[in-house]
């Protein structure tokens, strides 16, 4: 695709909004030194260098080279082009300049594309029903930012002499070359104060700049980000190696001669979407919900008119995984590969794997196949899950051993210990994702072996080195979210739906997250032109219990920024009390095309929140399924600053999105 400049517009619309006419220019000459050869071997990512006292500092620079995203440690020269891990401990400051060199959006546009024009009408306004609202286009930009996801840091947005925390609502940093400079893009450095009490574990650090975040993503931008401890000190001595595995996606390459599919108006929504649901009867007022889980305060979600399930031969699979920028091989990638790693038998390591795809859930596990062919799973010890240790009733770390294949959604982690026998040791061991179920609407996501393991004799079970591989760690302090309220009242209760709608004369889908347990909720797409027509309001230090119901056809992937949560309930029991910040919500049921007045039953996860004081301003909540939240599906939350009014509502509004 040729480079092109992109002129974006910028309208006064609905707070007064002064338009801006931005035009990205070529880039610096520095800007193309690109983004250095894809990796042959796997190994931990380049790390970034730490220095003594409290600040560890960055210079991040995003560079473009082609189809293709970065992040490139200035200050650094080793494998520029591979994100480098960031590990940093509990108090300390973390300082990131953000250099942001995109100079062509033809790459960008290529995955956000508007959609066609068909003649499905909208959903009309019904009595019983919620309102539905159609959302927009947003046409790439450019714009970046950073999302420093699971810590629990205040969302301070970039202003006049002021440096930004973890905002994703206003804060943006344009292309080098842009001109004019728009007045509101950021220049100042990322200022994150790691809390002390933030839980030691994996993390990581992304692009979130809404209605593009899936398009950078899908394109490298991320990274890992450690939080050490004392006991990361402890395995550092006992000589325990620490095993970083980024597993990405990237779209599946279109051969070069083949056409554009026809418009199929059938396929983006049934003919059904064009007529009202009839009310169903069980609908009563009031504000508790009704015999149908659809319904609250009188109204009712139209299930019938969402988008439907796809035919058998229109599901497809989307994207292809890398590891630690290694393509891995699958039927849609045959000339990919499965990268290896190297363990001594008897000897402990632990691995620490990231989900860092933009739009592909994996399902690991690590299995055994022998000289027949026969798999049989190999246990390994789970330690961590978001970053946050499993723990005993005393709050010290204590794994807990599983050999089933664990959901690991967009954004969340797992970390686990990984210790081979010599028997073991005979076979081929991998660590595999197993195919996930989406539900009916969703896309393919297959079986793939991301890592081969090849084993070396290790020390004998009564060595010295055995034996400190096998003693404990010091205990870490684990920070709790679901204290009780310290004034005795009880937790508010709200409640939240996952919801997708065809948008009207258009093949593109509008994707809600809405909390249905207010009187005036109205399914609307999260903005891209002024604010959400409802912002969740919460005082600091309260706790609340939040219900998210999946009504669709897909599954989809609730994460909160700026905190953990506590999972009270979840159709994975495996998940069930732990303490995440990221949760999969199956397809509601049936798994089957809904008419007028079918029941339906919604996938339901119950999270206990606590929102501290600390993390006090404006953030987000979506689904981590990047294109569902770039379409909408994504909501705000405003926790109140003690002592400070409330900022008005264009003060808030998010002006790089415009």
């Amino acid at each position: 695709m040729a480079l092109m400049n992109w002129l974006v517009a910028r309208f006064a619309v609905g707070f007064g909004l002064v338009a801006i006419a931005l035009a990205v220019a070529p880039a610096p000459a520095a800007a193309q030194a690109g983004c250095g050869p894809v990796p042959g071997a796997l190994e931990n990512p380049p790390e970034v260098a730490r220095v003594a006292g409290g600040i560890q500092s960055l210079d991040l620079e995003v560079r473009q080279d082609g189809n293709r995203l970065c992040f490139v440690d200035r200050n650094s020269k080793d494998r520029p082009g591979i994100a480098p891990t960031i590990r940093v401990r509990p108090g300390e400051t973390l300082r990131v300049r953000l250099f942001n060199r995109i100079h062509d959006v033809a790459p960008l546009r290529a995955l956000s594309t508007p959609g066609h024009p068909t003649d499905i009408g909208g959903i009309p306004d019904t009595q019983g029903d919620f309102e539905v609202r159609p959302g927009a286009y947003h046409p790439p930009t450019g714009n970046t930012n950073l999302h420093f996801h699971g810590l629990e840091v205040r969302p301070v947005p970039c202003g006049p002499g002021t440096s930004p925390g973890d905002d994703v609502v206003r804060t943006y940093f344009a292309p080098e070359g842009t001109k004019p400079v728009p007045p509101d893009a950021c220049q100042s450095a990322y200022e994150i104060q790691i809390p002390k009490t933030q839980p030691a574990g994996l993390y990581w650090y992304h692009t979130h700049l809404h209605g593009e975040s899936e398009a950078q993503t899908l394109l490298g931008l991320s990274g890992a980000l450690v939080v050490e401890n004392e006991v990361d000190d402890s395995r550092r001595q006992q000589g325990i190696p620490d095993r970083l595995l980024i597993v990405r996606d990237q779209p599946i390459p279109e051969p070069p001669e083949a056409a554009a599919p026809a418009p199929n108006a059938s396929a983006a929504a049934p003919a059904n979407t064009m007529v009202a649901k009839a009310a169903p009867a069980a609908k009563q007022a009031g504000g508790t919900a009704s015999a149908l889980p659809q319904c609250a305060f009188g109204k009712c979600i139209n299930t019938a008119a969402q988008t439907q399930c796809s035919a058998p031969d229109e599901r497809e699979q989307e994207t292809i995984l890398s590891v630690n920028g290694i393509s891995i091989r699958d039927t849609h990638n045959p000339t990919g590969t499965v990268p290896e790693i190297t363990v001594r038998t008897g000897k402990e390591e632990h691995w620490r794997l990231v989900n860092a795809a933009a739009s592909t859930y994996v399902r690991v596990h690590l299995v055994d196949i022998d000289e027949s062919g026969k798999v049989r799973n190999v246990p390994f010890d789970v330690a961590a899950l978001d970053g946050v240790p499993l723990t005993d009733a005393t709050g010290r770390p204590q794994a807990e051993t599983h050999a089933e294949p664990i959901m690991v959604p967009t954004g969340a982690r797992l970390e686990f210990k990984v210790k081979l026998d010599a028997p073991a040791a005979q076979h081929r061991i991998v660590l595999r994702t197993e195919a996930v179920d989406t539900g009916c609407g969703g896309d393919l996501m297959p079986a793939r072996d991301l890592v081969s393991i090849r084993t070396e004799p290790g020390a004998a079970d009564g060595s010295p080195a055995a034996a400190s591989a096998r003693a404990p760690g010091p205990a870490g302090a684990v920070q709790r979210s679901d204290d009780a309220p310290s004034d005795g009242k009880p937790v508010r209760q709200r409640i939240f739906a996952f919801t997708e709608y065809p948008r009207p004369n258009s093949s593109k889908t509008d994707f809600t997250i809405t909390e249905v347990s207010r009187p005036d909720a109205v399914i609307e797409p999260y903005p891209m032109d002024r604010m959400p027509s409802s912002v969740v309001e919460v005082q600091p230090d309260s706790v609340e219990d939040w219900t998210i119901l999946n009504f669709t056809h897909e599954v989809h992937d609730f994460h909160i920024h700026q905190l953990h949560f506590r999972v009270l309930e979840s159709p994975d029991k495996f998940l069930e009390g732990r303490v995440l910040d990221t949760i999969n919500l199956p397809a509601a049921s049936p798994d089957a095309n809904w008419s007028a007045g079918d029941a339906v039953t919604p996938s339901v996860a119950r999270l206990r929140m606590r929102f501290h004081r600390n993390i006090s301003g404006t953030f987000v909540f979506h689904c981590h399924l990047l294109g569902h939240e770039d379409k909408g599906m994504m909501g705000l939350i405003r926790v109140a600053e003690p002592g400070v009014a409330r900022p008005s509502m264009s003060d808030q509004i998010p002006p790089h999105h415009h």
